[in-house]
């Protein structure tokens, strides 16, 4: 798959400031064409009450998931 050129910058600075296995899995991720690449298995909760708290449009509320 070809990275365009401004996603690599992009990722490439990113990745000087994150762990090699967080790098890893964010090409692994772009060369699998997937858009949504979430930091890990806990935003996933965070993100569900997210979504539901504006279809119900109610206020905010974000809170992480216990690990």
């Amino acid at each position: 798959m070809l990275i365009q050129q401004g996603q690599v910058a992009v990722i490439t600075g990113a990745a000087g400031g994150i762990g090699k296995g967080l790098a890893r899995e964010v090409f692994a991720g772009i060369e699998a064409g997937r858009f949504w690449l979430l930091p890990h298995n806990n935003f996933k909760p965070a993100l569900e009450r997210r979504l539901a708290s504006i279809l119900d449009e109610t206020n905010p509320v974000f809170q992480m998931a216990d690990a």
